[in-house]
């Protein structure tokens, strides 16, 4: 895939890594605590599981402008 300049740039397989701030950790933890209390484990879980997928989403593709829907969803 070529750059801006013309050269050839292998994408990174992976994509790039996600670095969270320490604030926004707090933040997470607290959201699944919550989760956990409010609904039940398997709810947090589940949680936790959407929100580690969309941080590896930003990370394979980060000029996404949002998610990905299926066609005719808002």
């Amino acid at each position: 895939m070529p750059n801006q300049h013309g050269a050839k740039v292998r994408p990174k397989p992976h994509g790039a890594k996600v670095r969270i701030a320490p604030e926004a950790r707090i933040d997470l933890r607290a959201a699944l605590v919550w989760s956990e209390r409010s609904f039940d484990k398997a709810a947090a879980g589940r949680y936790r599981a959407l929100i580690q997928q969309a941080l590896r989403d930003i990370g394979g593709e980060p000029e996404r402008n949002g998610p990905a829907l299926p066609n005719g969803s808002i």
